[in-house]
């Protein structure tokens, strides 16, 4: 897994990692969620982030396809890929290539307590 911006998170062993088992539950997770979604982001990168928490379920990683993000949406796939980007430009998520993954990358956030990234929002 080769991380494509910054912060770094840790690489781990594919799809089913020990990040990707420890999930926030209840109260927890809407904090998390909620403290995310007052991000300081456009709107259209809002709603690609609501998205991804949407595929998350309470952990610290997810890798939906643009495509998939992009009928949840109904923007296009060009625009859910520039929004991804801008989330990424400002430390909201992390995206890495993970080769093991049907998408081949991975988005963590690494805000998340049980994320194994740093340098990250609130990480």
């Amino acid at each position: 897994m080769i991380a494509i911006g910054n912060p770094v998170c840790k690489p781990d062993a594919g799809p089913r990692s020990a990040n990707s088992d420890a999930q926030l539950q209840g109260d927890a997770r809407t904090a998390w969620e909620r403290s995310l979604l007052r991000s300081k982001v456009g709107r259209g990168p809002k709603l690609v982030l609501q998205a991804l928490l949407h595929y998350t379920w309470g952990k610290p990683d997810c890798w939906p396809s643009n495509r998939s993000l992009a009928d949840e949406t109904e923007y296009s796939v060009r625009e859910v890929q520039r929004h991804i980007r801008e989330l990424e430009r400002q430390g909201v998520i992390v995206v890495e290539v993970d080769r093991s993954l049907s998408t081949q990358r991975r988005i963590t956030f690494p805000s998340h307590p049980h994320a194994h990234c740093k340098d990250g929002l609130g990480g």
